[in-house]
């Protein structure tokens, strides 16, 4: 029976760390040979890099295998569309999801009603583990179409008898409202988006720490230790991270109540830690690479060593102590790629944010523009401020400059303090950089 104490699929979550091994190697081997003798993508990919199914024996044999990446599945949807050569049974496609297009154009990504079922029970185990229970209202605050952050999550919720609240993105008066009426105790929400929620609801005069809000689901973006302090005291709430991209199958990782990293799905998905040099896998804890991953139930469309560009690190092997078995690994805060060169130096987005916690006039939301003026690159950087606060009080605009030239070593040209809700926080992930430049 699904649902019981702390777990909603006790036999999995709890299963012994070689009954999981077995079964992962089972699926990973299924999955490989599927997808090289029904797919023309994995076809010409191990034709190219001379290894058949047969040279690979065990889950060890992973690494004989080329990375898929992002790129790559654009150029196979673009040569045989909609779903691409990698898709293998297009009839038997039951729903379809696309990714965000954070990164290029939006993926396609489909499921048969199988696969569907059983990403279902994976999203229930994720919500399950922090919290959501039969008859706790469910308050969804991101998109609820196209992406399986959406839809996935509210039918997941409905599984474990959550009374389902899908308020969907944007209108952020309306989610206090809801709130307020209806007090759901656990939310789904972006990082960006949470933080910007508690700023609008003390801009109109209510304390949302005082809300009914108990648990709260972040999705979507990085939420760095930092900027989930922020929100659990603004919201009153525990915040729960978790780890996921569309064209897999999300989540790939989830936290529980004990907050000791995010436990991976054995079951559902292959996690590997890469060093992004060598390209060769990491077992040690604490050492970071880029995850890649194998989902092991989806043979409609099957993924095999996808790349995430996504940088983690093992935490630990051992078992829980809320009594999952599977090893967890780290929150994701960047992606490799998110790296921005202005001026000939290289910085993170994040470094930003870093800088603008600090500051109690600010609400936290912002955005970093990249601009080309008269030959040469321009950065600036737009911030609110809290109502009530004065622009040039304190000499606040030239104290951010001086703290971001010593953190990002560059030079920011201009430093705008806006009012709150001119730069309305993003509806589904967060787009904090701007290039303006020309190409």
């Amino acid at each position: 029976m699904k649902g019981q104490g702390r777990f909603w699929n006790k036999e999995v979550e709890c299963l012994e760390l070689e009954k999981a091994r077995r079964l992962q190697e089972e699926r990973f081997l299924s999955i490989v040979k599927w997808a090289y003798a029904k797919t023309p993508f994995y076809k010409r990919k191990f034709d190219e890099a001379g290894i058949t199914p047969d040279d690979i024996r065990s889950v060890n044999d992973v690494v004989k295998i080329p990375f898929t990446k992002k790129d790559d599945l654009r150029i196979s949807q673009e040569n045989q569309p909609p779903y691409g050569e990698h898709c293998a049974l297009p009839a038997e496609i039951f729903q379809t999801y696309w990714s965000t297009g954070t990164t290029g154009f939006p993926t396609l990504m489909g499921v048969s009603k199988t696969e569907a079922d059983y990403w279902l029970d994976v999203v229930a185990r994720s919500l399950y583990s922090t919290g959501l229970r039969k008859q706790a209202k469910f308050h969804h605050a991101t998109q609820l179409s196209s992406f399986p952050g959406g839809y996935l999550f509210l039918s997941a919720a409905q599984r474990i008898g959550a009374n389902i609240i899908p308020a969907g993105a944007g209108n952020t008066e309306r989610h206090i409202w809801l709130i307020s009426k209806l007090k759901p105790t656990f939310i789904k929400i972006l990082p960006s988006y949470a933080n910007y929620l508690a700023e609008k609801g003390y801009d109109m005069g209510i304390d949302m720490s005082a809300s009914s809000i108990k648990q709260v689901y972040l999705s979507a973006e990085p939420a760095p230790p930092d900027l989930r302090t922020m929100i659990e005291k603004k919201l009153g709430a525990v915040t729960y991270d978790n780890y996921g991209l569309s064209d897999i199958g999300q989540p790939e990782a989830y936290e529980c109540e004990a907050h000791d990293g995010l436990h991976v799905i054995p079951d559902w998905c292959l996690t590997e830690i890469i060093d992004p040099e060598t390209k060769e896998p990491i077992h040690e804890a604490g050492r970071e690479g880029v995850l890649v991953y194998t989902n092991l139930v989806r043979k409609t469309m099957p993924m095999v060593r996808f790349w995430t560009a996504n940088p983690s690190c093992w935490k630990t092997f051992d078992p829980c102590t809320c009594g999952r078995t599977a090893p967890r690994i780290m929150s994701v805060y960047r992606r490799v790629d998110d790296m921005i060169k202005v001026k000939g130096v290289n910085f993170w987005p994040g470094a930003v944010w870093s800088v603008l916690k600090d500051y109690a006039q600010l609400t936290g939301v912002h955005r970093i523009f990249l601009e080309s003026r008269e030959g040469k690159e321009y950065l600036r950087i737009a911030a609110e401020i809290k109502k009530d606060v004065i622009p040039e009080a304190g000499g606040l605009k030239n104290a951010l400059i001086e703290r971001l030239r010593s953190a990002l070593f560059i030079q920011v040209d201009e430093m705008e303090l806006v009012p709150p809700g001119t730069l309305q926080a993003a509806e589904h992930k967060d787009k904090a950089v701007v290039d303006l430049r020309k190409k």
